[in-house]
């Protein structure tokens, strides 16, 4: 018997949409001053201070705000709240347990369950990244 005639008995279905539309040009420039001046204020704020102030999840956020602004991911609501969250939660969990590989994994997976997850309704996918 041939593999050719043998035929699965579950046919996997395809959860893929449609590509967005492009954004205008305008909203792209807006994007992209948007980021610019925001990244640029942090990190002349940061080399004044000496300090690192760009974060992982900073660029994918001022995506959000920027250039998608109507998202619900990108209220400021979500995005200050859920950030405010998970640096709570990392505090906490490096002051319990140090600073370890999985006292790390255990925080950015305790902070989806307490924001994300809507306990408190500031939902931003980004802020675990932090």
């Amino acid at each position: 018997m041939s593999t050719a005639s043998i035929k699965p008995s579950f046919k996997i279905k395809s959860q893929a949409s449609q590509c967005p539309k492009r954004l205008p040009l305008s909203m792209i420039a807006i994007a992209w001053l948007g980021g610019t001046l925001a990244t640029a204020t942090l990190a002349m704020v940061g080399n004044s201070l000496a300090l690192m102030m760009i974060l992982g999840s900073f660029g994918a956020s001022c995506l959000l705000i920027f250039a998608y602004p109507a998202s619900p991911f990108a209220q400021p609501r979500n995005v200050i709240g859920g950030h405010v969250i998970a640096t709570f939660t990392g505090i906490l969990f490096m002051t319990l347990f140090g600073i370890h590989w999985w006292s790390m994994a255990m925080a950015v997976g305790t902070e989806p369950l307490h924001s994300c997850c809507c306990v408190e309704c500031r939902i931003h996918p980004l802020a675990p990244t932090l």
